[in-house]
């Protein structure tokens, strides 16, 4: 048993494809004993690729998240970061999130000022967030589930656009609708439809009963 993990049944770490804390963290609170591993994909040119072709949101999404499991997967080891490798792991999982209205996609803000004018464009509608994951085991896509919730953000005055904006970058320059409602960015939103782990870019729950299946956490 691993003493860290004690509902984590097998003998390695599964590799998040992805260098994003927040889906770490959930999945660490959960009991999966998960590293680290960002994929090498070129996710603003795949969006604009998709988006040119027609596809919807949730199927690029998915897209995305397998293109991500897979390189790290199948494509040749980049670098380790600081936290893992994925030689000697059998079990990858992919990872991404789409936000958009009923007119567009909206990007991550390059800057301070594209997530205020990101912003005042979300002020007092509603929005949609589609999350993916796609699971490979040992070479193979084994797994995956997507999930929409939608997002009805207060009305935001100028000056309180600015004043978030002031304590919460550039921690959110890579956050699509330029919130983390994990953090400061809840106070913006009125009302969440759907499934809180979905908001925060994973579908964690299906996840969680498909490792419980597959005998990787304990049931």
């Amino acid at each position: 048993m691993n003493r860290s993990y004690p509902l984590y049944k097998a003998d390695q770490p599964i590799i998040l494809a992805s260098s994003s804390p927040i889906r770490l963290r959930m999945l660490r609170n959960a009991g999966v004993w998960v590293q680290s591993h960002p994929a090498a994909v070129d996710e603003a040119a795949v969006r604009e690729s998709l988006l040119a072709d027609g596809a919807d949101p949730a199927s690029a999404c998915e897209v995305l998240a397998e293109m991500k499991a897979r390189q790290v997967a199948e494509g040749p080891a980049a670098p380790p970061d600081e936290q893992a490798s994925a030689q000697g792991a059998s079990m990858m999982i992919g990872c991404d999130q789409i936000a958009y209205t009923d007119t567009a996609w909206l990007d991550k803000p390059d800057s301070k000022r594209d997530a205020a004018a990101q912003l005042a464009q979300l002020a007092g509608t509603s929005h949609s967030l589609v999350s993916c994951v796609v699971v490979f085991k040992n070479g193979a896509r084994v797994f995956h589930a997507v999930d929409t919730v939608h997002v009805r953000m207060h009305p935001l005055s100028t000056a309180m656009i600015e004043r978030y904006l002031a304590a919460a970058w550039p921690a959110v320059r890579g956050s699509v609708g330029s919130y983390h409602i994990e953090g400061l960015g809840v106070s913006l939103i009125h009302q969440v439809t759907g499934d809180h782990f979905t908001v925060m870019g994973l579908p964690l729950l299906p996840l969680l009963t498909y490792l419980r299946g597959s005998g990787i956490l304990a049931s």
